[in-house]
C-alpha cells in the first residue's frame, strides 16, 4: 500500500509507474484506494468510448454494488480495467467524485476489502490509498493491512507532515516504509533520518517529462520508456517483487544426457560446443 501526508503529491503516479515497470514473471494489480476521488479516470480517459484507455465504469462504485452479497477475489477481478500501454496492466479505478468514491470505499473496507486484496494468490496488489487522514476509511484499510510505503518528497513541509504521519501509524502498530520522489535538496538518507522510519524502499526520479507519461501525455513513447522515471521505477519493481521460482529439479533422464553432453564437450574439438557434437550424431 502506499500513502502520503499532507503536501506529499505523487502518489498515483508512483503506484502506475512500479506496475508499468513490474518483472514479468508476476502480474501487478492497481487499486485506487483513494476516498479523495480517482485520477486515473481524470488522467487516462479515451477520446471516444471505444477508444482504449480508462473509462468511467466499472469503478469502486460498481464494485461495492456488486459486493452487497458478498466481496470475493472473482467479484473483485470483475471489475478491473486495463490501462493503455504495452503493459496491459489491470485496475480497479475509482471514480473522480469525492462523495462516490469514499462512499464505495467505506462500503468495500466494511465488506472485507483488505482480505480479499490478499487473497489474489500470485497477483502482486499495489493499493494507491492517497492521503492519509484521520478517521478514513483508507486509514482503516492501512491498519488492516498492517503496513503501508509513505511516498515523501525531499522538502521540509512534505518531511514534516510525513513524520507526524508516520508516528501516528506507528502508535497504530502499523509498519512504514518510504519511498522517496527525487534526491535534492536533502538526501534520501537524510530524509529518512528526519523521519525517523529507517526503512528506505526506493528513491524515484523526480521527472516531470517522465511522469507526464503516466498521465497520457507522454509524446514520444520511446523516449519516455527511457525517461529517468521509468528507468528508476524498474530498478525499485525488481526489489519489491517476489523472486521468479527456482527451475523444477531435473529428472534422471535430464541429468543422464547433461551428463552425455558433458563428455562430449571435453572430446570436441577447440570451438565446436557440446550442442553441436550431439546435434551431429543425430
Amino acid at each position: 500500500m502506499f500513502a502520503a501526508a499532507k503536501g506529499s503529491p505523487g502518489v498515483t503516479t508512483t503506484v502506475a509507474a512500479l506496475a508499468g515497470s513490474w518483472p514479468a514473471h508476476r502480474e501487478a494489480l492497481v487499486v485506487e484506494a483513494d476516498g479523495s476521488g480517482g485520477d486515473l479516470v481524470v488522467r487516462l480517459c479515451p477520446a471516444s468510448e471505444d477508444a482504449p484507455g480508462v473509462h468511467s465504469e466499472p469503478t469502486t462504485v460498481h464494485l461495492a454494488a456488486a459486493a452487497r452479497g458478498g466481496l470475493s477475489d472473482r467479484v473483485l477481478l470483475e471489475h478491473l480495467q486495463r490501462l493503455p500501454g504495452s503493459g496491459e496492466i489491470r485496475a480497479l479505478v475509482a471514480p473522480p467524485s469525492p462523495f462516490s468514491a469514499a462512499t464505495a470505499l467505506n462500503s468495500l473496507v466494511d465488506a472485507g476489502l483488505a482480505e480479499c486484496l490478499s487473497s489474489l494468490g500470485s497477483r502482486d496488489v499495489l493499493v494507491d490509498v492517497g492521503r492519509l487522514d484521520p478517521g478514513s476509511a483508507e486509514l482503516e484499510l492501512v491498519r488492516t493491512v498492517g503496513q503501508v510505503v509513505l511516498v515523501v518528497r525531499p522538502c521540509v513541509s512534505s518531511v514534516i507532515h510525513t513524520r507526524e504521519l508516520a508516528a501516528g501509524l506507528h502508535d497504530l502498530e502499523v509498519e512504514v516504509s518510504l519511498m522517496v520522489l527525487g534526491e535534492k535538496p536533502y538526501p534520501p538518507a537524510e530524509v529518512a533520518a528526519a523521519i525517523g522510519v529507517p526503512s528506505l524502499v526506493g528513491v524515484m526520479a523526480d521527472d516531470p517529462i517522465g511522469a507526464a507519461g503516466f498521465e497520457g501525455n507522454s509524446g514520444r513513447p520511446r523516449a519516455w520508456a527511457r525517461s529517468r522515471l521509468v528507468r528508476s521505477a524498474a530498478m525499485i519493481a525488481d526489489r519489491l517483487a517476489p523472486p521468479p521460482p527456482p527451475p523444477p529439479p531435473a529428472t534422471d533422464g535430464e541429468e543422464m544426457v547433461s551428463r552425455s553432453a558433458g563428455n562430449l564437450s571435453d572430446e570436441s574439438p577447440s570451438g565446436v560446443t557440446a550442442a553441436t557434437s550431439t546435434g551431429g550424431e543425430r
